[in-house]
């Protein structure tokens, strides 16, 4: 996803906290889920709770 000022939007900053915790909703919607993936394959130490509702809702998670 580009923003406007062309840079990548939804990336995570290379400095989270190792007890970081990244809520995601809309995950249903293909785009978001498409942010969620990349998310975890940019970083192995994240996670995965998926709550399957309506609009869906990841939770990406480090030291859990």
């Amino acid at each position: 996803m580009r923003t406007r000022g062309g840079g990548e939007a939804h990336r995570p900053a290379p400095f989270l906290a190792d007890d970081a915790v990244i809520v995601l909703d809309d995950v249903a919607r293909p785009d978001e889920w498409v942010v969620a993936e990349r998310w975890l394959r940019d970083d192995p130490r994240l996670t995965l709770q998926r709550i399957a509702h309506e609009k869906g809702t990841a939770i990406l998670s480090r030291g859990r």
